[in-house]
């Protein structure tokens, strides 16, 4: 499991990240969590969620 907790948005550490747990044995999930509510996280969010659609990965909320 990966619990991303802080504002990254460039997508190749994102993927460098993602990376690891899934070549790990265990659980493949990640936990974004997100703020809607401050400005710049919301769009830090939508960078990280256009990379999760592209990767094909599922969103769930």
């Amino acid at each position: 499991m990966l619990f991303l907790a802080f504002p990254v948005s460039f997508h190749g550490k994102l993927a460098q990240y993602i990376g690891r747990i899934r070549r790990e044995g265990g659980a493949k999930k990640v936990y974004d969590y997100r703020d809607a509510n401050i400005p710049i996280l919301e769009k830090l969010w939508k960078k990280r969620a256009t990379y999760y659609r592209k990767s094909a990965f599922a969103i769930q909320t």
